[in-house]
């Protein structure tokens, strides 16, 4: 069975912030520009570990303490000087070909940190992106969905959601597809789609 959710955070999903709007774009069903499952471009390194988008372990039960109270995440970072970063690679490298994706990334991250043009970084980076994201799209299924919450508000409280969790359940109407959830919620694309997937694996949307 899948792991809890995290533990709860401020006020509950009924009270959440509402929807908010695109920015300088309406919702019509259907984004104007989907995202591909592609990577990101080699100059949104940068952008990526803005993101942290590493520590996503955190939103699905890691300490909930830190997942619920922590601000957002800065830059990560850089290793302590004489970090073998060759050896966080190999690691990285053994982390991907056993299929954790997750675990790799948290990795490259730190090699980027360290050394920002480090070639195989970036391209693991990309990698590991790619398939994280394929993922949790498979689990979503159609991205132009328009999913509706399947739990009772009481229910919904009980999954213990944190804040991230409970924005993006609060933007579920059963009119707004996945796609236009994950661009409202001006979350990282990886991190909004992670969160939907774990979502619908508990099955509180669908």
């Amino acid at each position: 069975s899948p792991p809890p959710l995290a533990a709860p955070s401020s006020p509950p999903p009924a009270a959440v912030a509402p929807k908010a709007p695109l920015r300088g774009a309406k919702i019509t069903g259907r984004s104007s520009a989907p995202v591909p499952p592609g990577a990101p471009a080699a100059n949104d390194v940068e952008a990526l570990l803005r993101a942290g988008l590493a520590d996503l372990d955190a939103i699905e039960g890691g300490d909930s303490d830190a997942a619920s109270s922590s601000p957002p995440r800065q830059l990560i970072k850089a290793p302590p000087p004489g970090t073998d970063l060759d050896g966080l690679m190999r690691e990285a490298r053994r982390k991907q070909q056993a299929g954790d994706f997750s675990g790799s990334l948290e990795l490259v991250e730190q090699v980027l940190a360290g050394d920002p043009n480090h070639v195989e970084a970036r391209r693991y980076l990309e990698e590991n992106t790619t398939r994280l994201l394929a993922m949790y799209r498979s689990r979503l299924g159609n991205m132009q969905r328009q999913p509706r919450v399947k739990l009772r508000p009481q229910e919904v409280m009980w999954q213990s959601l944190d804040h991230r969790a409970g924005f993006l359940l609060s933007q579920v109407d059963g009119m707004t597809s996945y796609e236009d959830i994950i661009e409202i919620s001006g979350m990282p694309v990886l991190e909004a789609t992670r969160i939907l997937a774990r979502l619908v694996e508990h099955g509180v949307v669908g």
